[in-house]
């Protein structure tokens, strides 16, 4: 199978596995940050950048499987109930919209420290719930 010949199935398996990557790397560089700072501008520039890269792929992902997977799954099986999956798509897109404000902060360099576990815990609420 070649790079382009993706079905739909292999494409979400794939974005799940990324997203998932990206949050526990975002997680596990989070956590020294917190103890020892940013080592330099270069390090959060790098660190912050890839969160961000991480929230923007999830919302694009989010939006594709609401408007495009779940209403197809929704007309291919309508005994299945998908309300929870919105439910964890609300939620986890209030945490990600959390993370915003804390990056702008951290950009900043103001209360690293405390921004930093900010965002440590707003990145394991988002683990906990994928």
């Amino acid at each position: 199978m070649s790079g382009c010949d993706l079905s739909f199935g292999d494409y979400f398996l794939s974005v799940h596995k990324s997203i998932s990557h990206g949050v526990e790397i975002s997680i596990k560089h989070s956590i020294p940050f917190m103890q020892e700072g940013f080592p330099d501008k270069l390090a959060r520039e790098g660190y912050l950048n890839y969160v961000k890269a991480l929230s923007i792929l999830f919302d694009s992902h989010h939006k594709t499987e609401d408007e495009i997977a779940f209403p197809f799954f929704r007309e291919a099986l309508p005994d299945t109930h998908f309300d929870w999956l919105f439910e964890d798509h609300n939620l986890i897109t209030g945490f990600l919209e959390e993370l915003t404000p804390i990056i702008n902060s951290l950009e900043m360099g103001e209360d690293v420290f405390g921004n930093l576990v900010l965002l440590n815990d707003e990145l394991l609420k988002i683990s906990d719930r994928w």
